[in-house]
């Protein structure tokens, strides 16, 4: 199963397309495509057609690229020479046939942090130009925001934005809201992100371009209707949505099971002198004589019997057992990773006991999901996937406990210098400092080093100082004099992890190697985390 958030996204997203041009939509109503007025704009003025393009699934499953002529474009005007705030509203002819989505409300205030991802998803040049014409998803980090002229944009960055993303929703993940549109990249070639055009400028532009529209967007019969095929498409309980039919023929069995043994309990129950058997008669003579004041024999036989029925303990037992059953299932972790994790192996801790923890692994759909009973109705647990920082997270009943590896959980700060038997240069023994800048940040770390050649392991999972570990570092050193292999191997042993770097993918840091007696620079290089294991050759020979 995929991403089911990129399943709820993919059918919404638009190629939007001229003859020289292209960039990306998405559907607000069930004709209407929101998107970047610089997109079209070239095609409105040159009078070329703007061209629609979005998948659809018949009954029958087949997916085809339909492909419609927009009959009309709304545009805001330029400010001061600049596309802002850069909003286009397009409309079809045809009804589309999946669903929408939900803008914000006016009211509703969005916070950006950095503790959320979100993610723009649209097409890039390079799928469209081969042919493919998929959409991609692009995870990005809020930076800040700037104010030029009265004009807000949001900044992300660590995300490869490229051309023709602009018009590209921008989601919070957790939640999928949409909280803005991409308006442009900040570099097409490395990870820098993008700028983005915040909610609120967006809704603000569609009421001066179309206040009926507006309207419609902001009624609570189109919230609503919206709302509905989320849930369908998205669901809330995605564990409950997998395994209803398991769920409906469990209860089933329980309550053809408690029928079953009802009448041997009713039957024996005035047979037998048990105190419980009494205690049961007369809570179920007093229930019966409050359903009604008549003194009916047959008709209080009748309610004394449904009493009965209500507090067999069978019954009673059975019912707890269904309920509890329902109520694992909504209080469910469920933990999505990704083909560049396929065996990533994660240990849950309940209540905070980590002196034990149950451990799984990614299936191979690269999911994982826990079935958490929760009481009270919130409660923490911890999960601590192999090589990532333990967190500790705050489940919830009746929401979706949906994480993602890696972008829900940062990197161990494990920065850790491997030396090989090829690279080393010892200089007549002179020591160097190693220094590792955050750039988010401008943290600095720094360590000694024996050597100003080497290589440095940033966020490897698999590095614990055990004896097989430094053993297998002697046989890479075998050859050396027996004192500075030696000293090597006391450099490992007594590294520690750093305490102020929190490293996650996609985070940029700077490596410095320095001279110890003059500070000299010998190497420096700007390096970007791209997975759990990124290996930095230090070596002096790099350009600087």
């Amino acid at each position: 199963m995929a991403d089911p958030l990129i399943k709820f996204l993919a059918p919404r997203i638009v190629l939007i397309s001229n003859e020289h041009s292209f960039g990306t939509g998405f559907f607000i109503t069930q004709h209407q495509i929101l998107t970047c007025a610089h997109v079209v704009r070239d095609a409105l003025v040159n009078q070329t057609p703007i061209y629609a393009q979005y998948w659809t699934q018949d009954e029958k499953g087949d997916v085809q690229f339909i492909k419609e002529v927009a009959h009309k474009v709304l545009i805001t005007e330029m400010k001061d020479g600049e596309e802002y705030p850069d909003v286009a509203v397009l409309e079809i002819t045809s009804n589309f046939p999946h669903g929408i989505f939900l803008l914000p409300e006016v009211k509703e205030e969005i916070l950006y942090t950095r503790d959320v991802e979100y993610i723009a998803f649209g097409y890039q040049k390079q799928s469209v130009h081969s042919g493919q014409n998929i959409p991609q998803t692009v995870s990005l980090n809020y930076e800040g925001e700037e104010d030029a002229n009265g004009n807000r944009k949001i900044i992300f960055e660590n995300g490869l934005v490229q051309p023709g993303m602009s018009g590209a929703p921008l989601v919070e993940r957790l939640g999928v809201r949409i909280t803005g549109i991409v308006h442009m990249t900040r570099d097409d070639v490395a990870d820098l992100g993008a700028y983005t055009i915040p909610s609120e400028a967006v809704l603000k532009a569609i009421r001066h371009l179309d206040e009926k529209l507006f309207s419609t967007l902001q009624s609570s019969d189109h919230r609503k209707a919206v709302l509905k095929t989320y849930r369908k498409d998205y669901p809330q309980f995605p564990l409950i949505q997998k395994y209803w039919k398991n769920l409906l023929a469990f209860s089933l069995v329980m309550f053809f099971a408690l029928l079953w043994f009802l009448p041997i309990s009713v039957s024996c129950k005035n047979l037998t002198s048990s105190s419980s058997s009494r205690h049961h008669s007369i809570i179920a003579q007093t229930f019966g004589d409050w359903l009604g004041v008549e003194v009916d024999a047959a008709r209080n036989k009748v309610r004394n019997k449904t009493a009965a029925f209500l507090f067999n303990w069978w019954f009673l037992m059975g019912l707890i057992v269904i309920v509890g059953g329902l109520w694992l299932f909504i209080t469910s972790v469920w933990i999505l990773g990704s083909p560049e994790n396929p065996e990533l192996k994660l240990t849950l801790y309940n209540d905070k006991k980590l002196d034990s923890g149950r451990i799984t692994h990614l299936d191979n759909n690269h999911q994982a999901y826990f079935l958490v009973p929760m009481f009270p109705f919130q409660k923490e647990i911890i999960l601590k996937p192999e090589g990532r920082e333990q967190v500790t997270i705050n489940i919830q009943t009746g929401k979706r406990n949906t994480l993602h590896y890696p972008f829900d959980f940062k990197l161990e700060p494990v920065l850790f210098m491997r030396f090989n038997n090829d690279l080393i240069l010892f200089d007549n023994y002179e020591s160097y400092i190693l220094e590792i800048t955050m750039l988010k940040n401008n943290l600095k770390e720094r360590y000694d080093a024996l050597s100003r050649t080497g290589a440095l392991l940033v966020g490897n999972r698999d590095i614990e100082k055990t004896p097989a570990f430094i053993e297998e570092v002697r046989q890479d050193l075998s050859g050396m004099e027996a004192t500075l292999q030696q000293a090597v191997l006391d450099t490992i042993s007594n590294f520690q992890h750093p305490s102020s770097l929190n490293l996650d993918r996609g985070d940029s840091i700077r490596v410095s190697l320095f001279d110890k007696t003059d500070s000299s620079l010998f190497f420096r290089k700007k390096i970007i985390i791209k997975n759990d294991l990124t290996l930095i050759l230090v070596n002096p020979l790099d350009t600087i």
